[in-house]
């Protein structure tokens, strides 16, 4: 009789879900979907080292998006050697659309599934943030998301799932993986997320309006250095 290792059994038994139910990224062209997974890619990739944990995550998207499982070599040998007109295509495709909030969050995501963060990886996040254009504190929110929704902080999460800071149908996918009824917690952090809806706003608008002072700074003092010359 075969010896049974229990452990790696019910590792196996309990191994975290196959596939996103309704992420965003699935109504999109297979163009979008394709290009989606090359862009995460870039950053599994980053540290030139493809790790177990970070391939399953390809293969969780893959899942989600219900493409043919033979898409993962394809992206995985894209990882190893991509190229210039590939990477353009992904920029193009993704810059300034609203989806590139979501593909920030999936970026993050994809620098830790091995449980660090190599010194390559949150360098090549920003750049590839930066050309989407995805605005800063915009890009604040949605690490603050991720942050909370990996340490499970459901309640801290709720408040970014406000049209005031992300757009909620891109992020809804996230809770139904970990079986949060949206509704439910909605209901149950109306009064909080109020009231820290408040303070962050307040926040904003009190950098937006610095900002804005040093802006105007800078183009008065450039305004007054072009009459000087």
């Amino acid at each position: 009789m075969t010896d049974l290792d229990m452990l790696a059994t019910f590792m196996e038994a309990t191994k975290e879900p196959s596939a996103f139910e309704n992420h965003p990224i699935a109504q999109q062209g297979i163009e979008g979907q394709l290009l989606y997974l090359q862009g995460l890619a870039l950053v599994m990739n980053a540290d030139n080292d493809i790790h177990e944990t970070e391939v399953e995550y390809l293969q969780i998207l893959i899942n989600s998006f219900s493409l043919d499982s033979s898409v993962l070599d394809d992206v995985i040998d894209f990882a190893k050697a991509p190229d210039k007109v590939t990477i353009q295509a992904f920029v193009a495709y993704y810059r300034r659309k609203p989806l590139a909030q979501l593909f920030l969050f999936d970026a993050l995501m994809m620098t830790r599934r091995d449980n660090q963060v190599h010194e390559k990886e949150m360098p090549l996040v920003n750049a590839i943030a930066q050309q989407l254009e995805i605005l800063k504190g915009t890009q604040q929110d949605i690490f603050d998301l991720f942050c909370h929704i990996k340490n499970r902080n459901w309640q801290e999460s709720a408040l970014y799932f406000s049209c005031h800071l992300l757009n909620p149908d891109h992020f809804k996918h996230l809770l139904a993986y970990h079986e949060i009824e949206f509704d439910a917690l909605m209901a149950e952090t109306a009064e909080i997320r109020s009231n820290r809806l408040i303070e962050v706003i307040k926040q904003k608008v009190d950098i937006d309006a610095l900002e804005w002072e040093l802006l105007v700074y800078r183009n008065n003092n450039s305004v007054s250095y072009t009459h000087l010359t």
